[in-house]
């Protein structure tokens, strides 16, 4: 299913983009030309994107847009059961509508289920 969902996925961003229950963000800096003052802050961001995960030395921890997409799931139906036993999925389906690869939650969700209930393990 990661492959498949991987090889559709454009990483536009735009599933995270409309997803009321996505929160990821980047720190920026905006330095004075002295370097000796700044400001520090958020933006947001989305963990679809291709450069999301580098980090210093040019490693990638989710080099694949087939790992991206794996972690996303896992972080709206794996990751909040096992710690909170809820999903944080609200079923608004606005992933879906704004898709450009025409993904869809429900389909892939019911492609993982189907496959011995790969998401729940």
């Amino acid at each position: 299913v990661w492959k498949d969902v991987g090889k559709r996925c454009v990483a536009c961003g735009n599933c995270t983009a409309v997803c009321p229950t996505c929160y990821c963000f980047d720190t920026q800096d905006d330095l004075e030309l002295s370097l000796n003052e700044g400001t520090r802050y958020r933006v947001w961001n989305s963990c679809q994107m291709d450069d999301f995960a580098k980090v210093a030395g040019g490693e990638d921890f989710r080099k694949g847009r087939d790992s991206r997409q794996k972690h996303r799931y896992y972080r709206k139906f794996k990751y909040p059961v096992d710690k909170f036993n809820r999903y944080f999925c609200t079923g608004c389906g606005r992933c879906t509508r704004t898709c450009m690869a025409g993904i869809s939650l429900i389909e892939t969700v019911n492609s993982l289920l189907s496959e011995e209930g790969e998401l729940l393990k």
